[in-house]
């Protein structure tokens, strides 16, 4: 893919659209209950503005403004692999938008905070979270 330049050397309003579109994160994946920043980055003159949209395996997606997002699973509902894009964009090159995407799979499992015995001998789950 070529970067398309509407300058020469000796101007000073240089515009370039966005290139090198990323989203970072470190670890790939994120157990349900933790947390994971993503980040979203990129270049253009003049800078570009950055939206994340998530994806959810079951659909549905939500969008956030900016070049961070806070991954924080809480629910059975974000399990499997959440799909993020960054979109960059910028003032001259508004009508066009390029992105990157990354999937971050989001791990399941039962986090037991607090036992108690019950009745009979039986062992019951008084905090539980999925």
């Amino acid at each position: 893919m070529h970067a398309i330049k509407l300058c020469t050397c000796s101007t000073m309003s240089c515009t370039d659209p966005p290139t090198d579109v990323a989203l970072q994160s470190t670890p790939a994946s994120v157990n349900n209950g933790s947390s994971t920043t993503i980040n979203c980055t990129g270049h253009s003159r003049p800078p570009p503005e950055f939206s994340i949209t998530r994806r959810l395996a079951n659909g549905k997606k939500s969008t956030s403004s900016g070049g961070t997002f806070l991954l924080q699973p809480t629910s059975r509902e974000e399990l499997g692999d959440n799909l993020l894009t960054c979109s960059a964009t910028n003032s001259k090159y508004s009508t066009r938008v390029f992105s990157a995407t990354r999937t971050i799979l989001v791990k399941g499992g039962l986090k037991v905070e607090n036992m108690a015995y019950a009745w009979r001998g039986t062992y019951i789950c008084q905090s539980c979270s999925v």
